[in-house]
């Protein structure tokens, strides 16, 4: 190994022609971390300050120049070469003239081929429009400064806008200080400010990279992976194609292949004009309080598929798990060939997978996409693996019965409960299906076996207990199903099949509160839906809390109530009007969406209530009186106490929902999730 390490001038630059691998990371260096803390190191000191080391890798180039990869520091090098152009650009046009050839040297070289200037550092692909826009070799020579405009600049590119920083800095610092800086950067070859260390081409730059990669901002393992796939790539291509010669050649080849495979499908569409990078980092949740990037699971999923990643491993040994099998391919074909799988698998992952919760439309029919999206519903992500093999191993009908399958299994076991600690054993299960279905299995085990012991124990009188004592986010899921279910089954409606979206901000409301002691009758159920004989107050009470977990006791609104109206009384509740709490806008029935509130809560409560003399009453008033705040007009004290008194009176008639309504409700739900994914 030929390791050298020494401290340089900036001059040192341009000794070489500086490649950053075009499918390395983009520039991601931006003010508030980086730009401003740099300036101060150059513009704030007397002697400019150190910056850090950068690690190159020479090797022998085509017309007898000397390019060099850039294996650690590029966001250093990147920016220095923004912030000298900047300087320069922004010193009077004298002293302009008087260090032109020594900063051309630093920031241009010549190609030897065709003898054009060109910009000495060459970025990734993502980035090398922009970098190669600012250094403009003719305009530099004229001395004529690159003006951006922050409107075209787009998101991403950290380029533009570090330009655009610094530019905008020299404009307003004092001259003599930017001159000062200036000539000591090109001319004083005594000022040290990096450390340079080069290795030979023949080194395992990986290694160095992954063991010096340490500060700043950290790659994320689909840069590492990504790397190390094609810088494997990029030596077999040395070899098997004899290009040691010519790495000019093999680059571009390679280049290519990156831009056709990685690059189209995590980076950038440009045939369909789709930016893919931050869609794949978006951050998810999975189960509770689990956030992973999409990049990341889908990786995760494929080395499953794969057989390559087993219960034993984590997360965190991912990128070790993918070096370790592209350590093992040994051709390019080979290589390329796992490539085009990944990106195969890819595209499905992000078809299916990857559309937000809060941006989609959701419609009910026996399409795959719907399968699919019912199944994501149950948030379970540790079947995406079998899932995802399903959609490339499987097509036509075939596949439509096995994803159905899944449905089937996880809403089977999600109501009924039958394995104990299911979820914990998914991983488990998830890994055993897959492996029975690569291997062509379909006896002992199997998702099919699973399904069919599942329903011989209903049979026997196994009980929904997944509804009995359900979690807010899972039981938003399961009334949504049931709207999505309804629609398409209502006959001769305009609505039917309608789609419908399911925003993340959207709550679940418990009908009869927690809270129930404060506000709702203490009249309680005398027996259990059994036929056993409650006695006790405690016993009754008791036995009304554990109705209040049944998914028959819970609704989804469009909005929160605050805590005064969740917990009144059921008329209060509904319409959020009496003497002292009128805010119809917080009620029930204004954040009603879903006939899962408007039918089962809102009209069963009005009809039931409307079969009373206190209900009958109370309504006329109620309708008087949101009639005037309606028309904006004052309600007279006496008209709200009127409604407060027949609240107080309904308080203990009201006995419109109770256990058995909740009871009878949980059942009705249960024999729609029936028909809707147990079909």
């Amino acid at each position: 190994m030929g390791i050298e390490a020494k401290q340089y001038p900036a001059s040192f630059f341009s000794k070489f022609e500086l490649k950053i691998p075009y499918f390395q990371r983009r520039y991601v260096w931006d003010e508030e971390n980086n730009w401003e803390r740099f300036y101060d190191n150059f513009m704030k000191k007397e002697v400019p300050g150190f910056i850090g080391s950068i690690i190159l890798q020479g090797y022998k180039g085509k017309y007898g120049e000397n390019p060099a990869k850039i294996i650690d520091g590029q966001q250093r090098i990147t920016t220095f070469s923004l912030f000298l152009l900047a300087l320069y650009m922004n010193v009077p046009k004298t002293d302009q003239d008087g260090c032109k050839s020594k900063v051309e040297q630093i920031l241009f070289s010549q190609n030897m081929s065709n003898y054009k200037y060109t910009p000495r550092l060459e970025l990734g692909y993502l980035d090398k429009n922009s970098y190669k826009e600012i250094f403009d070799y003719n305009k530099f020579i004229n001395g004529e400064n690159i003006e951006i405009d922050d409107s075209t600049i787009e998101k991403d590119d950290m380029v533009k806008k570090c330009y655009k920083y610094f530019n905008d800095k020299f404009k307003v610092e004092d001259e003599n200080k930017k001159i000062e800086v200036l000539k000591k950067l090109v001319f004083n070859d005594n000022i040290e400010f990096y450390v340079g260390i080069t290795i030979d081409e023949t080194d395992d730059e990986q290694v160095i990279f992954d063991t010096l990669n340490t500060t700043g901002k950290p790659l994320t393992n689909a840069d590492t992976i990504k790397n190390y796939l094609f810088e494997k790539e990029l030596r077999l291509v040395l070899v098997e194609e004899n290009m040691k010669n010519d790495i000019d050649k093999a680059y571009n080849y390679v280049e290519k292949r990156y831009k056709e495979t990685w690059y189209k499908h995590f980076e950038n569409d440009e045939d369909h004009n789709k930016k893919l990078d931050a869609l794949w980092n978006k951050k998810v949740t999975l189960g509770i309080s689990v956030k992973r990037v999409y990049i990341d699971m889908f990786l995760h999923a494929y080395v499953i598929i794969l057989g390559k990643y087993g219960l034993q491993n984590n997360l965190d040994e991912l990128v070790k798990i993918y070096k370790k099998i592209i350590d093992e391919i040994n051709t390019k074909d080979e290589l390329e060939k796992f490539i085009d799988e990944i990106c195969n698998y890819a595209e499905k992952y992000r078809i299916y997978f990857m559309q937000p919760t809060e941006e989609k439309e959701y419609r009910y029919d026996t399409t795959n996409e719907s399968i699919i999206d019912r199944i994501l519903l149950t948030n379970t992500s540790t079947f995406y693996p079998y899932i995802l093999y399903l959609l490339l191993n499987y097509e036509g009908q075939k596949l439509t019965e096995e994803l159905h399958k899944v449905e089937k299994y996880l809403y089977l076991d999600l109501i009924y409960r039958i394995n104990p600690n299911s979820e914990k054993n998914y991983n488990k299960l998830a890994l055993q299906f897959l492996n029975k279905k690569k291997n062509g299995e379909e006896d002992n085990d199997s998702i099919e076996e699973k399904i069919k012991e599942i329903e011989e124990r209903i049979k026997l009188g196994s009980q929904p207990i997944g509804l009995y004592n359900i979690d807010n986010q899972t039981a938003k899921r399961l009334l949504f199903i049931i709207e999505l279910y309804r629609s398409y089954s209502r006959a001769n409606s305009d609505k039917h099949n309608e789609t419908f979206s399911f925003p993340d901000d959207s709550q679940l409301e418990h009908i009869m509160p927690r809270k129930w002691r404060n506000n709702w009758k203490d009249e309680l159920c005398n027996c259990t839906e059994s036929g056993k004989e409650l006695k006790e107050y405690e016993e009754k009470a008791s036995y009304r809390d554990e109705k209040l977990k049944y998914l028959g006791n819970m609704t989804i609104l469009k909005g929160k109530l605050n805590a005064s109206i969740s917990d009144s009384q059921m008329f209060v509740k509904m319409y959020g009007l009496n003497e002292i709490k009128h805010n119809p806008s917080k009620s029930v029935s204004e954040n009603a969406d879903y006939s899962i509130t408007t039918k089962d809560v809102i009209k069963y409560y009005s009809d039931a209530l409307l079969n009373t003399e206190y209900g009958r009453e109370i309504n006329d008033i109620k309708n008087s009186i949101k009639e005037k705040i309606d028309k904006g007009e004052e309600v007279s004290k006496e008209e709200w106490q009127k409604l407060g008194e027949k609240c107080e009176e309904l308080k203990v008639k009201d006995n419109i929902w109770n256990e058995q309504r909740i009871i009878n409700r949980t059942n009705d739900l249960l024999n729609e999730l029936n028909k809707a994914v147990l079909y």
